[in-house]
């Protein structure tokens, strides 16, 4: 009878350990904390998706244009939260170019807002998938030569290619 017992003890506990799990939402884990946004391919309904053209910390504004070219403004708030591969960063590390969705809000004086921002690609990771070294107008060149000319009325210079470097 013992042996019933135990057995019918472990079947119990490894129903109810199967059930448990078979109706959790997979966020078990996360109990007491907010649950993880959707994932950058996942679109949420009445979701704003925008290319990022400038990030202004001052006035907490981000310049953002949508596919219809339009640029619109939108405000954020030091608890605004940015949201990329499940890490969270600060709005001033947005990037021009990077792709970003939120919900908008709008404060007492109509104004769109949002406090979470999810970047759903960034330019850094566009540019290194095709094949770019830098987005034009940014990055290093190094050059190995010797100045030959300065002009400082057209904020130019000429130089010479070393021998070695070619």
């Amino acid at each position: 009878m013992n042996l019933i017992n135990r057995g019918a003890s472990g079947l119990t506990l490894a129903l109810a350990l199967t059930v448990s799990a078979g109706c959790s939402d997979g966020n078990f884990a996360l109990l007491g904390r907010d649950t993880l946004p959707p994932s950058a391919t996942q679109t949420v309904p009445d979701e704003f998706v925008a290319t990022v053209e400038r990030v202004n910390t001052a006035s907490r504004e981000i310049s953002l244009r949508p596919n219809d070219g339009r640029t619109r403004v939108v405000g954020y708030s030091t608890d605004t939260r940015v949201i990329y591969r499940g890490r969270e960063y600060p709005v001033s590390q947005l990037e021009a170019g990077d792709i970003v969705a939120m919900q908008l809000r709008q404060d007492s004086r109509g104004n769109s807002y949002t406090d979470l921002i999810r970047v759903q690609e960034s330019i850094q990771d566009r540019n290194q998938r095709r094949g770019d070294a830098a987005s034009p107008g940014f990055g290093i060149l190094t050059l190995d030569g010797r100045v030959e000319q300065l002009d400082f009325q057209r904020g130019s210079f000429e130089y010479a290619i070393s021998p070695e470097s070619r």
